[in-house]
């Protein structure tokens, strides 16, 4: 058996204090294709800010893959600066672009607050942040 041990821990509790609400700087640093509970895919963000007293703080977002989302994925998408090509006409436009592209890209990103899902022994919801636009750095 393997003796752990792990120094330098503040915090057991797993929970961090959302970011206020303001636009930070920060790098793509995942974009995957992914399924959302609904099972239709979407692509999942990881934002991580690199500047500022929140540095190194990971901000996790998801984009719908839906075609009447598309407009979200086309701000998105140039506000990372990232090239993507349009094909066909309304009603049967096609957006293509390569995930590769988005990762290590700097913007910055609008952070906002919302309620979530779970309640703590005060009955409080927890308040966690979402990422309302990503703009160009």
């Amino acid at each position: 058996m393997a003796k752990i041990e792990v120094s330098g821990v503040a915090d057991l509790s797993g929970t961090f204090e959302p970011l206020p609400v303001g636009t930070y700087p920060a790098r793509v640093t995942k974009c995957d294709v992914a399924m959302s509970k609904a099972k239709k895919p979407m692509l999942s963000w990881n934002f991580t800010i690199t500047d500022g007293e929140y540095e190194k703080r990971i901000l996790f977002h998801n984009t719908s893959l839906q075609p009447q989302a598309a407009w979200r994925l086309n701000q998105e998408l140039n506000g990372l600066g990232v090239a993507y090509e349009v094909a066909g006409e309304k009603p049967n436009i096609t957006i293509s672009f390569d995930t590769d592209d988005c990762l290590g890209r700097e913007c910055n990103i609008s952070v906002g607050q919302q309620f979530g899902n779970k309640v703590d022994a005060e009955g409080k919801k927890n308040i966690m942040n979402t990422v309302e636009e990503i703009l160009p750095f």
